[in-house]
């Protein structure tokens, strides 16, 4: 057993129990209707619990992140695994390409033709249909399909639809330059 492990232990149990006060916090905001910067720190949050999950997995089973992802290939008879970025890996079996968590739990039924890593808690995939974005519990932020869709920077993404390129926010709603 590795040493750090009862340390990581406690630290995955502390920012649990923050995580419970910013949820309670979150709802307190909603009867506010302050919504929108609560979901962000929820969102900040889970992704933070993810990533420590991921370290202690990896310090229970003495691992590298490598090692991790080929015991995952195994135990989920996986034809590829890539990295984990923002607690999600990218696979591909015989049913397709999806997202899995770092439990090795589809987040999406759907399968697509070409998918990209997670940015800012949102990833661009592709179907027959073309370009769109879903987020971290696999859910669509757009039920528009776009000629080509880049990656979120800074709250933004550049799209391509017949009108012309423009930039959508972590909503999926259109930018409007003032």
């Amino acid at each position: 057993m590795n040493k750090h492990c009862p340390k990581l232990r406690q630290e995955l149990k502390d920012i649990k129990s923050q995580y419970k006060a910013y949820i309670l916090a979150i709802e307190k905001a909603k009867e506010n209707k302050d919504y929108d910067p609560a979901l962000n720190l929820q969102k900040t949050l889970k992704q933070a619990i993810d990533q420590l999950k991921f370290q202690l997995l990896n310090h229970l089973y003495n691992l590298d992140p490598q090692a991790f992802k080929a015991k995952l290939k195994e135990r989920l008879k996986l034809d590829d695994i890539y990295d984990f970025h923002e607690g999600r890996a990218r696979v591909k079996d015989q049913s397709g390409r999806y997202y899995i968590d770092l439990d090795g739990k589809e987040i999406t039924t759907a399968r697509f033709e070409v998918f990209w890593d997670f940015h800012e808690g949102r990833a661009k995939v592709k179907d027959q249909s073309g370009w769109y974005y879903i987020d971290l519990d696999g859910k669509e932020i757009t039920t528009a399909r776009f000629e080509y869709a880049w990656s979120f920077y800074k709250g933004r993404a550049r799209v391509r639809d017949q009108s012309g390129e423009y930039y959508i926010d972590l909503d999926g709603k259109r930018i409007v330059d003032k």
